[in-house]
């Protein structure tokens, strides 16, 4: 739903986006509780093998 409230604000030019951020993180697989937090960084204290 608000993905097609996202689509009418944009195709109705409400809303112009100054940039798009699309971030992908990649790690070992044998890495566990990796996320990333609201400034996109790792919480390191987190991670455990």
């Amino acid at each position: 739903m608000l993905r097609e409230i996202e689509q009418l604000l944009l195709q109705e030019y409400v809303v112009l986006p100054l940039f798009h951020l699309r971030q992908i993180s990649i790690f070992h697989t044998s890495l566990k509780s990796v996320s990333l937090n609201a400034m996109g960084w790792v919480d390191y204290k987190d991670i455990w093998f």
